[in-house]
């Protein structure tokens, strides 16, 4: 997959997570999830829809509102919506993102069940049995998170340690 059409559906895929953290209605989320399967699977560099003109895009299967958000990303790219939507959401779901095992809805259910704010309040929950009880957290899942907080925190204290 050529790398610009690597990244536009990585941010499309981001802005579908960061929609359902929020809340969103599923329509707009899904919305975000299909048009990242279809650059990814797109056989050809995505700038070349940037090319045609926004009519032939829609043949493509992306709407003209999607076309533009690929414009801005070829352009400068980020996507601003991400930007303004990390600016709304609670810092605590957004350092919970980046942990393997657990997606959107599993944050949002950490944060809104237990009130966890950080990865800190992760492990001490795991460690106090809390995280186990929820429903969709099987032990499979709660280990492989678990093994993660662990590696993360054994990578900083060795480089702090380096210093």
């Amino acid at each position: 997959m050529p790398d610009m059409n690597n990244k536009v559906s990585r941010l499309f895929n981001e802005m579908a997570d960061l929609l359902e953290l929020e809340g969103a209605n599923d329509y707009r989320i899904q919305t975000y999830r299909r048009a990242a399967r279809h650059i990814a699977n797109l056989q050809y560099d995505v700038k070349r829809l940037v090319e045609k003109s926004s009519t032939t895009a829609e043949i493509d299967g992306l709407s003209r509102g999607m076309l533009a958000k690929i414009k801005q990303i070829i352009s400068s790219g980020r996507l601003k919506e991400i930007d303004d939507l990390k600016k709304r959401l609670p810092d605590a779901l957004q350092a919970l993102f980046n942990i393997p095992a657990i997606g959107p809805h599993k944050i949002q259910k950490l944060y809104l069940e237990l009130d966890i704010r950080n990865k800190s309040d992760l492990r001490t929950a795991i460690k106090s049995g809390q995280v186990q009880k929820l429903s969709g957290f099987d032990e499979s899942i709660v280990n492989e998170i678990s093994e993660y907080l662990q590696k993360s925190s054994s990578r900083l204290t060795t480089r702090i340690n380096k210093r």
